[in-house]
C-alpha cells in the first residue's frame, strides 16, 4: 500500500449508510511499479461481507457518482459522451458507468464492492506494454516477443489477484466469498484470476455482466455440460436446429443418443427405438 488508506463514511442516495475506501496500491516491489487507486464501498453492518471485485475501463469516478472518488491521472481512451476529453478523465465523466455497479442495491442487500482502473495495470493501447506492471516484472518490451508472452489480459488478471491479496486483509471482508466479476473483456480477466486464486480456495465467479451469452468460465448451474456444448452447436449436432432441440431435451434431463438409420445429426430420446418409434428430434415434435 502507498500511503495511508482512507477510510470514509458517507451517505449514499436514500440516506444509504455506507463505508468508502480509497487505497494505492504498488504493483510490484520497483521503485517505478505502478500503482494501481482501489475504490472500495462497505455496508454498514455486523461481521464480514461478501465483496464483489472487477476492473474498469474508464477509471473508478465513472463507476459511481460520488464526488469524493478520486479522479485518475493516467491515459483513458476518449469516447464520445464519456467525458473522457484528450484522454484525461475530467468531472463529467463521474457516474458515466454506474448501470454496471448498482452500489446502492448492492449495499442493501449486504454486499460490498472493490473496483480498479485496468489502465493502472496495463494501459488500454497498442503501445501500453511499456507503461505496464509487465515492465517492473522483468518481460520483454521489444522485439518478437514470444507467442505464450503475457499481454494486457494476463497483465489484468494478475492486477486483479494482487488486489485481492489486499482486500483480504480488510476486517469487513469475508476472504472466502470474494467473487470476480467481468464484463466484456473482463470476463476473461475475471477467469483468469479465478484459476490462480482457486489454489487458495477463495471462492470465483467468473460471469458476464453485460449480455447472456456462453463465456469462459461460466456455466448455468443444473444445465448438463452437454446441453451449452449443444447451444453453441458443438458435438455431431452441428447444424443451428438441432443444436437447439438437443439442447432442450439435455435441459429436460433426457438423454440424447443418434437415431438408428438416420443421419448423424438427428438426435431422439434415449428408450425410443428409431424409426420404429417415429421419434426424433425433428419438424414439431415438442421437446
Amino acid at each position: 500500500v502507498v500511503g495511508e488508506v482512507e477510510r470514509t463514511s458517507v451517505t449514499l442516495d436514500d440516506d444509504l449508510p455506507a463505508t468508502r475506501l480509497q487505497a494505492r496500491l504498488r504493483m510490484g516491489t520497483a521503485a517505478d511499479a505502478p500503482a494501481v487507486e482501489v475504490l472500495v464501498y462497505l455496508p454498514k453492518t455486523e461481521g464480514r461481507v461478501p465483496v464483489f471485485l472487477g476492473l474498469n475501463f474508464r477509471g473508478n469516478q465513472a463507476e459511481h457518482p460520488d464526488p469524493a472518488i478520486r479522479l485518475p491521472t493516467g491515459w483513458i481512451p476518449d469516447e464520445k459522451n464519456s467525458g473522457i476529453v484528450d484522454n484525461r478523465a475530467t468531472e463529467a465523466s463521474r457516474g458515466m458507468s454506474s448501470q454496471r455497479w448498482p452500489v446502492e442495491q448492492m449495499l442493501r442487500r449486504g454486499y460490498g464492492m472493490a473496483t480498479a482502473y485496468c489502465g493502472d495495470i496495463f494501459p488500454d493501447r497498442p503501445d501500453g506494454r511499456s507503461q505496464s506492471v509487465l515492465k517492473t516484472l522483468g518481460r520483454p518490451m521489444e522485439g518478437t516477443l514470444a507467442a505464450d508472452e503475457p499481454g494486457a489480459i494476463t497483465a489484468w488478471a494478475w492486477g486483479l489477484s494482487r488486489i485481492l491479496d489486499w482486500l483480504v486483509t480488510l476486517p469487513e471482508v469475508d476472504a472466502a466469498k470474494v467473487i470476480v466479476i467481468g464484463h466484456e473483456r473482463g470476463v476473461h480477466v475475471a477467469t483468469i484470476a479465478g484459476r490462480e486464486r482457486h489454489a487458495l480456495l477463495v471462492r470465483l465467479v467468473a460471469v458476464e455482466a453485460q449480455r447472456d451469452r456462453p463465456v469462459a468460465g461460466r456455466r448455468r448451474l443444473g444445465r448438463p455440460a452437454g446441453a451449452r456444448r449443444a447451444e453453441r452447436g458443438l458435438g455431431r449436432g452441428r447444424g443451428t436446429g438441432v443444436a437447439r432441440r438437443r439442447a432442450t431435451a439435455l435441459r429436460r434431463g433426457v438423454e440424447v443418443r443418434p437415431v438408428a438409420g438416420r443421419r448423424g445429426d438427428e438426435q431422439a430420446p434415449a428408450g425410443d427405438e428409431g424409426e420404429a418409434s417415429g421419434r426424433c428430434l425433428r419438424g414439431s415434435h415438442a421437446m
